[in-house]
């Protein structure tokens, strides 16, 4: 099976308990958890993120990849999804500790704008098709 943490029985709760934590220790000053979609947005040094752990990607490919260790049901995509977004968050704090990156190049999708609607990401797909729509050179 191709999801990762698919065979997880930790609870959604407990993971973003984790997370929380994880980001708290790392210098993160507010975090608010997200419900519909999932998610959660936290402010380091002044600047906002937005993070997805949306479980209907997963929900769809529990659904496609049937196996008796992980049940094709919301409630369980929601574990996977809160367990993998942790997972990537550790990794990406591994890479800061490590000094290989800086919180800001690892997180900059995911930078909101200054009325915390969009990320940089959900901006960037709003207007892209007006990037690179100028006379092209050779």
């Amino acid at each position: 099976m191709s999801v990762l943490n698919y065979t997880t029985s930790i609870s959604a709760e407990k993971t973003k308990s984790e997370i929380v934590n994880l980001l708290t220790d790392h210098g993160a000053s507010r975090i608010t958890v997200i419900n519909d979609p999932d998610g959660l947005e936290f402010e380091y040094r002044g600047l906002w993120y937005r993070v997805p752990a949306d479980s209907r990607g997963v929900l769809r490919l529990l659904e496609k990849e049937r196996n008796s260790k992980a049940p094709a049901t919301p409630k369980h995509a929601r574990m996977v999804a809160w367990r993998t977004l942790r997972q990537w968050i550790q990794a990406q704090l591994a890479i800061i500790e490590a000094g290989m990156a800086d919180l800001d190049q690892v997180m900059l999708p995911y930078l909101l704008d200054d009325n915390r609607r969009l990320t940089t990401y959900d901006a960037w797909k709003e207007n892209r098709k007006q990037i690179g729509q100028g006379e092209k050179t050779r």
